[in-house]
């Protein structure tokens, strides 16, 4: 795990916060992670049918996320998504510690979507 952080981290430039960056080292499944890797690499690039979409979706970002103007991009060309900025919140603190910022948003998401599985 220390060497996929310090990749991880090198790639992003910048060191993931404490205790996210502990947190990373000590709870998360190497082969779980490798998976997941690979099946993105594998998937390729879905950007190209992004305004295809007939899924509701809601994309988050902190405001500190360097991912935020891509995220806010692929929010603007599905039909219908929401994108929710976080404030205070790094790509990687967005997702262990904004659940009380996003739950409202989730909830409103859900209760408004007519979309039919």
């Amino acid at each position: 795990m220390t060497g996929f952080v310090e990749t991880f981290e090198s790639l992003l430039g910048y060191r993931f916060p404490e205790p996210e960056r502990t947190w990373t080292l000590e709870k998360n499944d190497p082969a779980a992670l490798e998976a997941a890797w690979c099946s993105a690499q594998a998937e390729g690039s879905i950007s190209e049918s992004l305004s295809r979409w007939q899924t509701p979706c809601l994309i988050c970002a902190g405001d500190a996320d360097e991912m935020q103007r891509d995220a806010r991009r692929a929010a603007a060309e599905i039909p219908g998504a929401r994108f929710v900025s976080l404030a205070g919140h790094s790509h990687i603190s967005a997702f262990y510690e904004a659940d009380d910022l996003l739950l409202p948003h989730i909830l409103k998401l859900l209760r408004s979507s007519t979309a039919t599985p």
